[in-house]
């Protein structure tokens, strides 16, 4: 029931909501647990999908699955009262390829050689994700007031697919705020322009078999097409704006030396900022059409995806910031301190051991942006007032993408870190409910991004998710990995001690 709150009332509301968080901690370290041990590749999210949208169906979320087009694509919603304000939460749990790594190791230590691992620490982030929903879905019900809460299953952030498509099906529609979080080794919100816009497509050429030694004069050379393709691509690279970022993967590129191959695809990623991305795109397919004409073959090209550039709100990350700072940073135990700072020393990186204070906000801007990688958290910052908060899995250096952060991202480090986050972005997610006034300045500068930067999606009218993505790798290791899998509902966690030598 709406009314006029006072500070004390807030203030008791949000303590209530942080001390839930302390109670049920060890629960949600352990499914952020289970995640990293399932370990499932883009797309592939078969159980980690699952073990998030049960939780949430436990305690009496609404759960549609499959959305978009996507089996491990969900939305979670708890709506009280007249349902606003609408507060959606982002939730990512793929891994990423040949990274499997023991917890807790100060060195290289695959559990499966060649397997997938959590290396962008998204095991964490969904499980904070999940924990932040469940308590603010508890505030609302106890305090009896208006709101809902819309949790956002996300799978394929490494490949940039689910949430342009979501965004596509209206899946945002109605959100009054949308709290993101990522994992890394600070505590603070980002906000402004940020991360690279980017199309990812597969030019597929066709040509005509031959036997390459005794008429090769009646093949038309697939595989030289995207010889040319990618050399003509090269060549264009010096003509780029120097915010841009052009690399490719050939996945088919012939079976035999003996035949000359009639089919041979290239998988481009193309990035820049969104006010050069679009005519990137259009060079690099000129390269295409240019290749093919050179060569006698036709060709077609399937966009996989197409996403913008992140415009986080920075009204919504001054707020988060007000409950990082209140939160404060987690209280690291000598152990993990000590194991931080040689591991470091151990993998060559800077002695730094763990960030003790949390950081203000990273508010970046159009004008300073050099390039780099890409997030699809992009789209929803066109179409919901969205801010993502900066929370610290690892210690300092650590690299990212690799098996380093596997290592940290089942630890008590991590676990530490998921308590703070789900602390901060709750008691954000407390101010926004209890107070709907802290929505204005969040709404105000979102319109004028609306005026500014109107959504329009870059995926043509005929994409499809491609959900079949990484399948036949993901089915190669599962039964091995299977040996490693914990279940979220675990009497203690995955990790056991650290191991000093």
């Amino acid at each position: 029931m709406a009314h006029r709150m006072s500070q004390g009332e807030r203030r008791r509301i949000k303590d209530d909501a942080l001390a839930f968080i302390d109670e049920t901690q060890a629960s949600y370290h352990r499914l952020s647990d289970a995640i990293w041990s399932f370990a499932e590749l883009p797309m592939q999210e078969i159980r980690s999908s699952a073990v998030l949208a049960d939780r949430l169906e436990d305690t009496s979320f609404d759960v549609e699955r499959g959305v978009a087009g996507m089996p491990t694509a969900f939305v979670a919603t708890a709506a009280n009262g007249t349902g606003k304000p609408a507060i959606g939460i982002l939730a990512e749990y793929d891994a990423l390829p040949s990274l499997s790594q023991a917890a807790g190791r100060l060195g290289h230590t695959p559990l499966v050689d060649g397997a997938p691992g959590h290396g962008c620490t998204h095991n964490t982030m969904g499980a904070t994700s999940v924990f932040t929903a469940i308590a603010l879905k508890r505030m609302l019900e106890r305090e009896r007031l208006d709101g809902t809460i819309k949790l956002f299953g996300c799978p394929g952030e490494e490949a940039l697919i689910s949430r342009p498509y979501m965004v596509r099906d209206g899946l945002f529609d109605g959100l009054d705020a949308v709290l993101d979080n990522h994992g890394g080794d600070e505590f603070r919100p980002i906000a402004g322009v940020s991360s690279s816009g980017m199309f990812s497509f597969v030019v597929t050429f066709h040509g005509r078999t031959a036997h390459a030694a005794a008429d090769p004069w009646h093949g038309i050379g697939a595989l030289h097409a995207v010889e040319l393709m990618n050399h003509a691509v090269n060549m264009l690279r010096e003509h780029l704006h120097y915010t841009a970022r052009v690399h490719c993967v050939i996945p088919e590129g012939g079976r035999s030396p003996n035949v000359v191959p009639d089919l041979a695809s290239v998988w481009y990623y193309v990035r820049d900022s969104d006010e050069r991305l679009a005519e990137d795109h259009r060079k690099v397919l000129r390269c295409a059409e240019g290749a093919a004409i050179a060569t006698g073959c036709t060709h077609d090209v399937r966009t996989y995806t197409g996403i913008h550039q992140n415009y986080g709100n920075r009204a919504l990350a001054d707020l988060m910031h007000e409950n990082v700072a209140a939160v404060g940073m987690p209280n690291w135990s000598e152990e993990d301190v000590r194991f931080a700072r040689l591991f470091q020393k151990t993998n060559g990186l800077k002695k730094q051991g763990i960030r003790t204070t949390h950081g203000s906000v990273l508010k970046r801007s159009a004008k300073a942006f050099i390039g780099g990688g890409s997030s699809d958290v992009g789209e929803v910052t066109l179409v919901a007032p969205t801010a993502t908060l900066l929370f610290p899995v690892l210690p300092r250096d650590v690299r990212g993408h690799h098996w380093q952060t596997v290592n940290f991202s089942a630890t008590p480090i991590a676990h530490k870190a998921i308590t703070a986050a789900a602390k901060a972005l709750t008691a954000t997610g407390v101010d926004l409910l209890c107070e709907p006034s802290r929505l204005k300045p969040i709404k105000e500068e979102f319109a004028r991004l609306q005026k500014r930067t109107p959504y329009r999606s870059y995926l043509p009218e005929d994409a499809a998710p491609l959900t079949d993505l990484n399948r036949e790798a993901m089915e190669a290791v599962r039964m091995q990995m299977e040996h490693h899998y914990v279940s979220p509902d675990a009497e203690k966690p995955i990790f056991e001690a650290y191991l000093f030598d």
